[in-house]
Order: C-alpha cells, then sequence, then structure tokens
C-alpha cells in the first residue's frame, strides 16, 4: 500500500483542520500517510507519487491561499508537458468556499482543471464545499470523503488480525434511553461490506444500520456548534474511556484570525489599529450562548497586555502615487480597510474617494462618525437600515446616485468591497450591473462581460468575510 500524501492550501486554518482530521483518519485504519502544507511539500517529486488527497481553499477573489503559491507557480509552468507529466498520479481534491462570492471555489477548480492537464487521473469527482450551506462545508467533506474511502479501498482499507465473527451486526442508537416496543422500526443501511476473502466458500457480511435521519448528525454536532466540553458532559460514560493523549487528539489548535487594519502606517506610524466586534449568539435549539473566541479575548483584554500577530497583504491594492477615483463600499465593520485607505490619501495622493457606509443607527454604529468630516477628499453616502420604516442599505444609496456611480467608472475609478460575505457583495454587484444596463446601455450580457473584465483588471475588488 502506497505511503499517501494530504496536500493542503489554507489561508485562515480551515483547510489544513480537515487536512489533518483525514490523516487522523487514515492513521487510525494502519494507512501510511503524511500532511503537508503544499509549499511545504517538495512540488517536483508530485511526478513519482501514486496517490495524493488535496485540500485548497479560496482566498481573496478568486485567489490562491498563501501557503500554495509558490507549489501553484511551479504547475503553471509551460514546460510541464500536458497529459504526461502526473500521468502516474492518482488523486481526490475537495475545495472550500463560500458562494456569496463570485468567483466561488476558484483556487480548487483551477488546480482540478490543470491536475487532468498534466495527466492526472481523480479518484472522485471534484468536491466543492459551501460555507453558505446550512450545515457549512462539513455536509459535502464528509460525503466526499465517505465515498473515497468506499471506491477506493485498495488505498484505504483497514488491516485486520483479529478472529472474523460468522455475524455481526452493529445497530447505531440515537442515544442510550432508546426504547424497543412491538412495532417494526425502519433501519438505514448505512455499511454492508464482505469481511471474508472473496475466494473464501462462505461469505459473512459485516451490516450496520442507522435509527434516525441522517441530519441528526449535522443537528447534534455542526448546527448546534457544540464546544468538546458539551459533548463530554453529554456522554459521560464514553468521556470517561478517553485517555489524556485522545484528549489532546480532540482539541484542535487555535487558529490565527484576520482582521483588517483600521489605521495609515503614515498616520500611526507606531500603532496598528483593528476594529473588532463581539460575538455573541444564541443557539436556540439547545438554548446556549456562543462567544466568538478571538473577539471575546481581544475585546476583553486591557492595556498593557501583549498578543502575538503577523502581518499578511491586504487584498485592496492602493497605490498613493497616481491619482485614481475610488468607489468603497463598507458596512459595518467592512469600513475597517477604507479608513486606512482614506486617511492615506488624505495624506498622499489626494485622489477622489465615494464612500458607501452603512449601519443600523447613526447615533448607535456609526463608526468614525466625528472623522469623515475632516477629509476633503471624501464623499460620504450613509445607509441606516433601522432609523426608518424602510430599511435602507447602500446598494439602494448606489442605486440613487446611479449617474454619478457609470460617469466615476468612466473615468477609471477602481470599486472595493468589504464587509459581510452573505448577500452583500452580490446585491452590491446587482446594482452595479443594472447601472451598466441603465447608464452605460448595455445588455445584460454585455454588462456580465464587463464586470468580469474589472475583476479581471482588478478594477473591483473584495475582501469579504463570513
Amino acid at each position: 500500500m502506497p505511503k499517501i500524501k494530504i496536500l493542503y492550501g489554507s489561508e485562515t486554518g480551515t483547510a489544513q483542520d480537515f487536512a489533518e482530521h483525514i490523516w487522523q483518519n487514515l492513521h487510525s485504519r494502519n494507512v501510511l500517510s503524511q500532511c503537508l502544507s503544499m509549499d511545504d511539500y517538495f512540488i517536483e517529486l508530485l511526478p513519482k507519487e501514486e496517490l495524493i488527497i488535496f485540500i485548497v481553499s479560496t482566498s481573496g477573489n478568486g485567489d490562491v491561499p498563501t501557503n500554495m503559491r509558490k507549489s501553484w507557480t511551479f504547475l503553471l509552468s509551460k514546460r510541464l508537458s500536458e497529459g504526461k507529466y502526473l500521468d502516474k498520479l492518482k488523486f481526490s481534491l475537495l475545495g472550500l468556499g463560500d458562494s456569496s462570492y463570485t468567483k466561488y471555489n476558484f483556487a480548487a477548480k483551477k488546480l482540478f482543471r490543470r491536475l487532468i492537464q498534466l495527466g492526472a487521473k481523480p479518484l472522485t469527482d471534484l468536491a466543492l464545499a459551501d460555507d453558505q450551506d446550512t450545515f457549512g462545508v462539513d455536509e459535502v467533506f464528509e460525503k466526499w470523503f465517505f465515498e473515497l474511502l468506499e471506491e477506493n479501498k485498495e488505498y484505504f482499507a483497514q488491516p485486520s488480525t483479529s478472529t472474523i465473527p460468522r455475524f455481526y451486526f452493529d445497530i447505531l442508537l440515537e442515544d442510550d434511553n432508546a426504547k424497543y416496543s412491538n412495532n417494526y422500526y425502519p433501519l438505514t443501511i448505512i455499511k454492508n461490506e464482505r469481511v471474508t476473502n472473496e475466494e473464501h466458500f462462505q461469505e459473512t457480511r459485516l451490516i450496520s444500520f442507522c435509527i434516525g435521519d441522517d441530519d441528526d448528525y449535522y443537528e447534534y454536532c455542526i448546527y448546534s456548534k457544540r464546544s468538546i466540553a458539551e459533548f463530554l458532559r453529554d456522554f459521560p460514560q464514553t468521556s470517561s474511556l478517553l485517555t489524556i493523549k485522545d484528549f489532546l487528539d480532540f482539541f484542535p489548535i487555535i487558529r490565527p484570525r484576520a482582521f483588517s487594519i483600521a489605521s495609515s502606517p503614515d498616520a500611526h506610524p507606531e500603532e496598528i489599529q483593528i476594529l473588532v466586534t463581539r460575538v455573541e449568539y444564541n443557539i436556540r435549539r439547545i438554548k446556549s450562548a456562543r462567544f466568538g473566541l478571538c473577539s471575546n479575548f481581544l475585546c476583553s483584554i486591557k492595556p498593557g497586555h501583549q498578543v502575538y500577530a503577523r502581518i499578511s497583504p491586504g487584498i485592496f491594492k492602493y497605490d498613493k502615487e497616481v491619482i485614481t477615483p475610488y468607489i468603497l463600499i463598507g458596512p459595518g465593520t467592512g469600513i475597517a480597510p477604507f479608513r486606512s485607505l482614506i486617511v492615506e490619501n488624505e495624506l498622499n495622493s489626494k485622489s477622489p474617494i465615494t464612500l458607501f457606509f452603512g449601519c443600523r443607527n447613526e447615533k448607535m454604529d456609526f463608526y468614525f462618525k466625528d472623522e469623515w468630516s475632516t477629509y476633503k477628499n471624501l464623499k460620504l453616502f450613509t445607509a441606516f437600515s433601522r432609523d426608518q420604516e424602510r430599511k435602507i442599505y447602500v446598494q439602494h444609496r448606489i442605486s440613487e446616485n446611479s449617474k454619478e456611480m457609470w460617469n466615476l467608472i468612466n473615468s477609471g475609478a477602481k470599486i472595493f468591497i468589504a464587509g459581510s460575505a452573505g448577500d452583500m457583495p452580490k446585491q452590491v454587484i446587482s446594482v452595479f450591473k443594472q447601472i451598466f444596463i441603465g447608464e452605460g446601455n448595455m445588455s445584460s450580457d454585455e454588462a456580465d462581460k464587463f464586470i468580469e473584465i474589472m475583476e479581471k483588471k482588478k478594477l473591483i475588488q473584495y475582501e469579504t468575510w463570513s
């Protein structure tokens, strides 16, 4: 059985988490495997590999993650023979993305196409997990990984040295208090595999049944976002059997969180400022509150304490040497990177900037309210969604000023969008599409193409988060 490589491209740690989960699963099956980021792997050895599992997220506007950029550049080399370079490689690929982004799962799609171009053979179809799904990316991951294991047992079969019983039925119950009656209940078969050798005269099979809906797993583990401590509390008998090593395996590494810098290096040369909203919400199904780990930590620490941080290049590209019109759309904490840009612009290039900012109430969460009037090169439009009966959002303000927006775009304006990765980015782009149709006399297809060209030229850029 070959040694399997698990290679990931991860920006925030999610893809790495899944890759390490796969490694642990294979390790429990006595399958030799190695888990690395793509750039930690010596990519020139790829033609010698037999099987690789790729887990790839998409960062920014369809970009590959930082820790796979070198490998991706190598794979794009024209000196690699198409159809031959990776003709001995078999692979499976899971993409992690968010369909609220225009270039959904773009990095995974690009890698999948390139591997096939170079001759690699997929063991499964490309799996695209969507953070917008009801149960997040876990739902697609579970189905994809189950298929990968079941359809490719020559790579993943778990060797066994124990005596095989003649019959074994495994019935998975919802809980220890399940009651039986004289009534019959439907059982879903979740596994049916032969456990005797194919050449053996007698066939014995291991059959597993599941009572209840498949959604029970997602309801308990995923949707309710139960903590490990709550899980251990709910299953005390199982918890009592765990060793210290088991506990350490359970607890994932705390991944770094990314925040946009809200300060200008010229205006605040010895400071870095970020805008943090404390994350708190309730899970109705279990009547329990949830608190964002990093946001609550940051909001609670006192001056004088230290935290560890690193600075990564931002998505938005601002050239202070060139005067260019900017259209900035930043509702809520999406305003953070734009504050940095606006202050920098006042001190340097003095480009004309149009800012659309939205929040719930002018008096409650209008961030940096007193600052905006001091900037001479800034034109501000606000949308306070709860200050009147009819909700008003930034996309409404953009539509109300369609002619001005069209004139700015005609003069080479760049559009930057920052904030929540829900419906907002799609709705903003939809408004601009209508402006292109109405003010630019374009057809719907022409407007879509125009937006695509602007994105390729980085005239439309996104920095959004879930």
